[in-house]
């Protein structure tokens, strides 16, 4: 075994202290549960003796198949890392067949799942309910956070540029980043946060800061909009994860001057906001919402705080945010660093930022380069250092004679009242170029016509069509389908 000493800058090591601290204040709420840190505590501890009994070791990972927050998550969850664990998420959505691969290409020694069913035996199963009753017969071990391997979590990319790549997070990393956004942020001293989700991203944002300021985790199935709102009015919430698209569904609930005055924090993700969105609900809500910016290969680095949200600086609201306490940002071009305005490619370093990719040695070394990821999104530098990300370099596409960012003329678009969400692709025209489509939502009737005024006088082409939809195309993580936008226009 390895040692129990204090292991620096972990997630396990975070987690310790957090629970050492803890005593009767209220921990986490699921449901009817409800677990006090020194509940969490004595179950955090059983389920290291239970991981010990199946024979796992520091440096081994342990897959996570559930499709479910709640109270038996988070308290494996944190013992993994207090174990000196790595986990990888494998949601159910993904598919019994795909959970099984990235378990096995992993290494993960053992997988926990809500379902088993399908998943093989090519590596050690346990269903939630069976790990559960097996911690319970377990007696807890002392407290101690153990050293753990090289890395603590391995990340599947998304897979919209290409095969999803599995991404390894740097042990001491994943802490740094997580403190690095309490630095950054105005973060209540005492959080109530709804956590619906079980996204390693969104737990460095949620989960990870309510337990080191002694907060409380109100725990949800499944992501729903409806059911985080009322859970943070039932709860008292001050903090909550919402995608971009249930933003507008905030401004618009019938206790929005209720929750104006109780949320402190709303982080939001899945796709850029537009500025006409984010200037809409800041002017009813507040200044409460949080923008984030990273990937995979990243983790969060940028952030929009609750300031930046100045509906009397609407030049604010089309950025990214600025890069976070201890991440570098650069922007490059032609082999160099751009100058403000210039755009290029966007490139962070930071302690968050991965070690690699798993076994893929030449696709690590095109995206690593001298402790910089190249993230492949095209953007710029203003005067004040915000960062405003055009789009990704693999979406942007030639009409015309120039170069168009669909998320350009998205913003463009969302300008006018009828449109809430758009979506825009390169169309091939047949003369080795292609004309610039739109998909809007929701079902109103519009026409290039309509939204021309909207470009008068910007270096943004108007669309050549416009189709109009009830709602776009959505992938698993709500983010916009955009192989289903192209494959309507074709």
């Amino acid at each position: 075994m390895s040692s129990t000493q204090s292991t620096g800058w972990t997630l396990g090591a975070i987690f310790a202290e957090a629970l050492r601290h803890g005593g009767d204040d209220l921990a986490v709420i699921d449901g009817e549960t409800r677990l006090t840190y020194a509940e969490l505590r004595d179950r955090v501890t059983r389920n290291v003796a239970a991981l010990d009994g199946l024979g796992l070791q520091p440096g081994d990972g342990v897959g996570l198949a559930s499709g479910s927050m709640s109270a038996d998550y988070v308290a494996l969850y944190v013992a993994a890392h207090v174990a000196g664990l790595w986990t990888v998420e494998l949601p159910p959505f993904l598919g019994a067949e795909v959970v099984a691969e990235r378990a096995t290409r992993t290494g993960a020694r053992l997988l926990v799942a809500d379902d088993p069913a399908g998943l093989g035996d090519a590596t050690l199963i346990r269903s939630t309910a069976e790990f559960r009753a097996l911690a319970d017969q377990s007696s807890p071990v002392p407290l101690a956070e153990r050293a753990p391997g090289p890395y603590c979590a391995v990340i599947f990319t998304s897979g919209s540029t290409g095969a999803a790549k599995a991404v390894l997070v740097p042990s001491a990393g994943a802490a740094s980043q997580a403190i690095s956004i309490q630095a950054t942020l105005d973060y209540p001293r005492r959080p109530v946060t709804v956590l619906p989700v079980t996204n390693l991203m969104i737990l460095q944002m949620l989960l990870v800061p309510t337990l080191v300021r002694g907060g409380t985790l109100v725990t949800l199935p499944r992501y729903s909009p409806k059911h985080i709102t009322a859970a943070a009015l039932t709860h008292g919430a001050n903090v909550l994860f919402l995608t971009s698209s249930s933003i507008y569904e905030l401004a618009e609930h019938a206790d929005a001057d209720v929750l104006g005055k109780q949320l402190e924090l709303v982080f939001y993700g899945g796709e850029p906001i537009t500025a006409d969105g984010l200037r809409n609900v800041s002017s009813r809500l507040g200044q409460i919402f949080v923008g984030a910016y990273g990937q995979s290969e990243t983790l969060t680095a940028v952030l929009l705080r609750p300031q930046d949200h100045d509906p009397d600086r609407p030049e604010l609201l089309t950025s990214a945010g600025r890069a976070m306490v201890g991440v570098s940002l650069q922007v490059r071009t032609d082999g160099r660093i751009a100058a403000p305005g210039e755009a290029g490619e966007i490139a962070i370093s930071s302690p968050g930022c991965m070690m690699g990719y798993l076994d893929a040695p030449e696709q690590t070394a095109e995206v690593l380069q001298a402790g910089w990821v190249l993230t492949g999104d095209i953007g710029y530098l203003d005067e004040a250092g915000f960062v405003h990300v055009l789009d990704r370099a693999k979406f942007a596409f030639t009409s015309g004679g120039r170069t168009v960012y669909p998320h350009v003329v998205e913003q463009e678009l969302t300008q006018h009242q009828a449109v809430q969400r758009a979506s825009v692709v390169g169309v091939p025209s047949g003369d080795d170029t292609e004309i610039c489509a739109a998909l809007v939502a929701p079902g109103a009737q519009l026409t290039v016509d309509d939204v021309r005024p909207l470009f008068e006088g910007r270096p943004v082409p108007v669309p050549h069509r416009i189709v109009v939809v009830d709602a776009l195309p959505l992938t698993a993580a709500d983010k916009v389908d955009r192989a289903a936008v192209r494959a309507l226009f074709a």
